[in-house]
């Protein structure tokens, strides 16, 4: 009985080649490797005649969050939908900077008869012996990205020690950056009416509503919200003052916030209010988180560590707690929950331009947690500078320590 071996088409046809290049957002050097890395690799792989060029993919200015780098992602669902058998790549940290990816990415690859050649390592994923090394070489690309990271924070605390900062990514409206300092420029009385309109008693609705009549818009050329308003007012950047290091830095590979010192600033630029009008104003902001603070306490009870922590982004508002019931059928046992719902709106004022609908406590302290990295209580809470509500959008902004 003769038997015939017959070679698998994988076999006989020419093996599909790409490439991955990625250019680091820590060194900008490297900015300009890019075209160079792509140049590279696309004659390489077509001066191999059992090769078939599948094609460079590459990303520019990622971090570590392999879901967000596009390129990335379209190479490997090529590569797992059977569009790609060999990927080539300059090393394990232009790959990704994060062991656990590295690992499960290259897994994923391999299940689909997908192997990964890391040039720099000498790598090849399909070879067994390469597991071992393989991890080896990872933990010790993702050790040297943390260092560089640390580094990077380090270097910037110490530049916000010094009072240095980079006052482009500083500007806001009512300012421009001339010479490395912050100046006022033509919107600047406007700032000062927005002020002044506030102290007379309009509320930011209203002072927003006006400035849309006038047709002033922000910076982006957008209407200035009730939030924007009361962003003007809180602003120390109006009264010569800045306070750096307001938010703490990202951590590499964990995603939360590192804790900072901040540094404050008197007197660093030129104002566009004066300190007692700047003192009046927080003095009537504060007063109404004060009476905010009355208005949800029942019969004397505690307030909850929510409170005051809560803002409508529609109106500039503080949030307060209510149980509500939930659309139940006729004979059906309701069912309540908890939920946060603009003052403002609730009183009523829906026709004056906010119009923010309660949201669910669960909703709103999932948001908070997955900020944080933590679970939300009296304690954790007090990292938190404010949590900003509009629409179904949560915006949670960390205090400065």
């Amino acid at each position: 009985m003769r038997i015939t071996t017959k070679p698998r088409a994988r076999d006989v046809r020419k093996k599909r080649v790409a490439a991955y290049c990625r250019v680091s957002t820590l060194l900008d050097a490297q900015e300009d490797s890019l075209e160079t890395q792509t140049a590279y690799y696309k004659s390489y792989i077509e001066a191999h005649p059992d090769w078939e060029f599948a094609g460079i993919y590459a990303d520019q200015k990622t971090g570590t969050d392999s879901e967000k780098r596009v390129g990335f992602q379209q190479m490997v669902d090529k590569a797992c939908s059977g569009g790609i058998d060999t990927i080539l790549t300059k090393s394990i940290s232009r790959f990704s900077r994060n062991l656990v990816n590295t690992m499960h990415y290259v897994e994923v690859l391999d299940s689909h008869g997908v192997n990964v050649i890391f040039e720099k390592e000498g790598i090849d994923s399909a070879k067994p012996s390469s597991t071992m090394i393989f991890s080896f070489l990872a933990a010790i690309a993702q050790n040297e990205s943390q260092s560089i990271s640390a580094n990077i924070r380090t270097a910037i605390k110490k530049k916000a020690q010094r009072g240095e900062y980079s006052v482009g990514s500083h500007q806001c409206f009512g300012y421009e950056a001339v010479d490395g300092k912050l100046v006022p420029d033509d919107d600047a009385p406007i700032v000062e009416v927005i002020y002044r309109m506030y102290l007379e008693g309009k509320t930011c609705v209203e002072i927003s509503q006006m400035m849309a009549e006038l047709g002033v818009v922000g910076r982006r050329g957008e209407k200035i919200s009730a939030a924007g308003i009361n962003y003007i007012l809180r602003n120390e950047t109006y009264v010569g003052d800045k306070r750096l290091l307001k938010k703490g830095r990202k951590e590499l590979f964990t995603g939360a916030e590192s804790d900072n010192e901040s540094v404050y600033l008197e007197n660093d630029h030129e104002a566009v209010v004066d300190r007692e009008t700047w003192n009046a104003v927080q003095k009537r902001l504060d007063a109404k988180g004060m009476i905010g603070r009355q208005n949800v306490q029942r019969g004397g009870g505690k307030t909850h560590f929510l409170h005051d922590k809560l803002i409508c982004g529609c109106c500039g508002g503080f949030m307060t707690r209510r149980t509500l019931r939930a659309y139940c059928k006729a004979g059906e046992e309701p069912v309540r929950y908890k939920a946060w719902e603009c003052y403002e709106h609730h009183k009523g004022k829906a026709g004056n331009g906010c119009k923010q609908k309660a949201v669910k406590e669960d909703v709103i302290v999932r948001a908070i947690e997955e900020s944080i990295g933590m679970s939300v209580d009296e304690d954790s809470v007090r990292a938190i500078e404010r949590v900003v509500i509009t629409g179904e959008e949560i915006k949670v902004e960390r205090r400065a320590v």
